[in-house]
């Protein structure tokens, strides 16, 4: 008699097994069902996103001159680079997609030395805001910085602003003063659009 109840046992123990098995893949197909019949909802509904990130620029450009002004010697060092941590991202969604233009912003520092005095002054997009058009300051980046001439007092530059991937370019010139030593404010002076 123990051996038969076991053998019933293990028999009633295998069905409701069985049955569980037969339940749960049960329901795992009508979560798979409803879940392709949504995803199918959703991309009938939605537009393509397409994400475009700009590689981080690790080119450094740099440039230097030796002048001097009143028998002082002075050294004029610039250096334009990408910024890791600071974005500039540009819509360019139509009704049929979506499309984000990702890149880097950038910076000139300017360093002004002579024998005793270092000033250091970093050149940003946001120096030119009051200069360029709404749209364009909102999707441009600092392109480059060049010096343009130095005369007595006054350090002439010119720094180039573009939209990444794009021909539209404008170019702005604007210069400091060297008082008591040091770089003064900047003064903007001219724009001249550059782009094709």
């Amino acid at each position: 008699v123990g051996t038969h109840l076991k053998k019933i046992m293990k028999y009633i123990f295998s069905i409701i097994l069985l049955g569980l098995l037969l339940i749960n893949c049960n329901s795992k197909k009508v979560k798979a069902v409803n879940s392709k019949v949504l995803d199918e909802k959703i991309l009938s509904t939605e537009k393509d996103t397409i994400v475009n990130y700009w590689a981080l620029e690790y080119d450094t450009i740099k440039s230097s001159k030796p002048f001097e002004f009143e028998k002082v010697k002075y050294f004029l060092d610039l250096k334009t680079y990408s910024l890791n941590d600071s974005l500039i991202k540009r819509d360019l969604s139509s009704d049929d997609n979506m499309y984000f233009d990702i890149s880097h912003s950038r910076i000139t520092r300017l360093t002004l030395t002579n024998k005793n005095i270092r000033t250091d002054l970093n050149i940003k997009k946001k120096d030119f805001k009051k200069l360029l058009d709404s749209v364009f300051y909102a999707n441009c980046n600092l392109l480059s910085t060049e010096l343009g001439r130095i005369s007595q007092d006054t350090i002439y530059l010119n720094t180039e602003l573009a939209i990444p991937d794009t021909d539209v370019q404008w170019k702005v010139g604007y210069y400091y003063l060297i008082k008591n030593h040091r770089l003064a404010r900047q003064y903007l002076d001219s724009k001249e659009y550059v782009g094709q």
